[in-house]
């Protein structure tokens, strides 16, 4: 659960929030968690910004919000790089949000889309035409053109860039151009989504785009706020601009009451240290998780669902799981309703459909899919693939074991105890399991840098694109 607190009052007029489409493993426990937020709160993908002040909650409703004040909130783990380009990492984007602004906003209670960067636009399936907004500036003082924003899509696109975020946020192929205040993102071919994909790009100012490595502990962008100190495994901390004015409906500026001056994010690996800090008002919020939700549960709240335990099988040539006949063993080997209580300590259940956050891009019913719970049937579907059961109970085939390499991220013990499950589920058909967990830095690592060396891995809060 997601927890803060703070002694303002939360305003509709702050929010900020961005939406992003989950896209669940089809092979997997997908699971939803509850968040429950109090009082201010900034997750993953929304911004929701209610400074701390020591008002009362009694009298004018403008007076309870905060001047000038402060928020602090936990991340579990570092975020890595600060780069909008360059990672995919959830974490760090909930500092990026903060920093970057995007094309246009999807409002996440209705699904309509606004102004935010962009002022009007308008889509086909093979293309998005933005318009600009004028008076537009980077935290460096610099003006925010349309080729700049052009240069942002193409830079992604570019293969020799590296960047994860191609083929999620920006197709490969596409090609942006810029033409007096309007920027054009086109496709060979129809995509889809690409309105919703190309709006969760985070815009870099032209510097950054010159200079990209700088953007790892550095920031320049369009966003209400400016990073100012940023300490590796420590904090990272904020400050907001002068001068802002072009967020969502215009309503969000710098002179908003209930926007922070500052704001510190404080690396904050345990939850139960995490629980501490909001209970003793050091942070206005923090993401926790079992035995320690009771003793907030007194907090004044409100709740989301969030997708948790994605799970993917490695597919690339050469692999066991290369086979779609051991990939559905190793599915129905394990009980995904069980594996949702572990991962959700009992809060959640097997999401229906693949999207899962609000608004949903894509709505569709999609647990039919999946393979029912049947060990016995999934160590006969091994069998006709040709894995013979040993006298020591291990599978192999030509003389070689079946043996997968699964990571996961082990930012929660729920996380933890949901590996040790599969691990032990997969070990009654023969499967062989090596477990490996670690932050969500190093799960982006091993997915995508290529290494390839895992065959199956479990994601705990991670989010992705709908594509």
């Amino acid at each position: 659960m997601l927890y803060g607190w703070c002694r303002g009052k939360i305003s509709s007029r702050l929010n900020l929030a961005e939406v992003k489409v989950a896209r669940l493993g089809i092979f997997g426990g997908n699971m939803k968690k509850q968040i429950t937020v109090v009082c201010a709160l900034i997750a993953t993908s929304a911004l929701a910004m209610t400074a701390c002040s020591s008002s009362s909650n009694s009298g004018d409703s403008n007076a309870e919000l905060a001047k000038d004040g402060s928020y602090s909130m936990a991340l579990s783990s570092d975020p890595g790089t600060l780069s909008p380009l360059m990672t995919a990492s959830s974490t760090a984007r909930s500092v990026i949000n903060y920093l970057y602004d995007r094309m246009v906003f999807i409002d996440p209670s209705s699904g309509e889309v606004k102004p935010w960067l962009a002022e009007s636009w308008t889509e086909s399936p093979s293309q998005v035409s933005y318009k600009l907004k004028t008076g537009i500036t980077c935290s460096d003082g610099s003006a925010l053109t349309p080729q700049t924003v052009a240069d942002n899509f193409n830079f992604v696109a570019d293969k020799a860039n590296k960047s994860p975020l191609r083929g999620a946020f920006v197709p490969g192929d596409l090609v942006a151009t810029a033409d007096g205040s309007t920027v054009l993102l086109k496709m060979s071919k129809p995509s889809p989504f690409l309105l919703a994909n190309t709006a969760a790009l985070n815009i870099v100012c032209q510097s950054g785009i010159k200079n990209p490595d700088s953007l790892a502990t550095a920031s320049v962008g369009t966003g209400l706020f400016k990073l100012n100190q940023a300490v590796p495994n420590d904090h990272y901390s904020l400050d907001r601009r002068d001068g802002y004015s072009w967020g969502p409906d215009n309503q969000t500026t710098s002179d908003t009451l209930g926007v922070p001056k500052t704001v510190n994010f404080k690396i904050v690996s345990n939850s139960s240290t995490a629980a501490n800090l909001v209970l003793s008002g050091e942070l206005n919020a923090a993401n926790v998780t079992g035995a320690d939700e009771d003793r907030l549960g007194s907090l004044q709240s409100i709740s989301t669902n969030r997708p948790v335990g994605e799970m993917f099988f490695n597919q690339a040539e050469g692999k066991p799981t290369a086979d779609a006949a051991v990939r559905e063993a190793l599915t129905s080997s394990i009980d995904l309703n069980s594996l949702a209580k572990i991962i959700t300590a009992e809060k959640g259940g097997i999401s229906k459909q693949l999207s899962g956050i609000a608004p949903l891009g894509c709505q569709m019913e999609t647990t039919s899919a999946l393979p029912s719970f049947d060990a016995d049937g999934a160590a006969k579907k091994l069998t006709a693939a040709g894995w013979a059961l040993g006298s020591d109970g291990k599978l192999t085939k030509n003389g070689q074991p079946l043996t997968l390499n699964f990571i996961y991220e082990n930012s929660q013990d729920t996380s933890n105890a949901a590996a040790e499950y599969a691990q032990q589920q997969w070990a009654k058909v023969g499967v062989t399991v090596t477990l490996k967990g670690g932050d969500e830095n190093f799960m982006v690592d091993q997915l995508l840098s290529g290494k390839k060396r895992w065959l199956g891995h479990l994601l705990g809060d991670h989010q992705r694109q709908c594509a």
